[in-house]
């Protein structure tokens, strides 16, 4: 029986998020309707996969592979990304997404080719069982990414130790140029180990280490 409730679940889920031939926001066919489709209204099976979705949209946003790690790790996904994941800016601060949300999320961002600026800001990536893998899969997309420019990880645990390991990905990440590690807890070990990340070749230009706690010890690499 549960295993019945479980794939009613992702039924609804993966009908929730088909395309919507010829409708949708940018009346193109290409993004995610936000309701089920009714029988009237399925894509023609020569324009879509078998799950809904354009192949072009869904080979240059990651959402296929999105919805199968949050299936994988056992959690909703996350509406708001869904929708707007063809955008250039996605706001997806407060969504309670913890590290088990995390690591689909930044697997999608392999793959996606269009979103440039993220505010995953205050969702509890660090600190918790599991944010150590979700931390990785972060660094992993902040190397990889040719197309984020901006990212704001403000109020989400890090920690020194999370910092030490973004760090090092941002000192590798080819595109970003903004970001945010406000009220982390990151003290001057994080901050440190940051400040040493930016020095060319990094590219990032503008860094928020506010509300860290900060000590002298942090001073002379500010």
């Amino acid at each position: 029986r549960g295993a019945t409730h479980m794939d009613a679940f992702w039924s609804g889920i993966a009908s929730s998020t088909r395309v919507r031939g010829g409708e949708g926001a940018a009346g193109d066919g290409r993004r995610p309707a936000s309701a089920p489709l009714d029988a009237q209204s399925e894509p023609d099976s020569s324009d879509s996969d078998e799950d809904g979705f354009d192949p072009d949209f869904a080979a240059s946003t990651g959402v296929r592979r999105y919805l199968e790690a949050c299936q994988r790790e056992g959690v909703v996904p996350v509406q708001q990304l869904v929708a707007t994941i063809d955008q250039e800016s996605v706001f997806l601060a407060h969504r309670g997404i913890g590290p088990r949300g995390g690591r689909p999320l930044f697997e999608c961002l392999l793959q996606n080719r269009h979103i440039t600026a993220l505010d995953i800001s205050d969702n509890a990536l660090g600190g918790r069982t599991g944010s150590g893998t979700c931390i990785a899969s972060l660094c992993e997309a902040l190397r990889a990414s040719k197309q984020l420019a901006s990212l704001d990880l403000s109020h989400n645990r890090l920690g020194a130790k999370g910092c030490e390991a973004v760090a090092a990905a941002v000192a590798g990440a080819v595109s970003l140029t903004d970001l945010s590690i406000r009220g982390n807890a990151v003290g001057d070990r994080g901050a440190q180990a940051l400040v040493q990340a930016i020095r060319p070749p990094a590219k990032l230009e503008s860094l928020d280490l506010s509300d860290n706690g900060l000590g002298d010890a942090a001073a002379p690499a500010l």
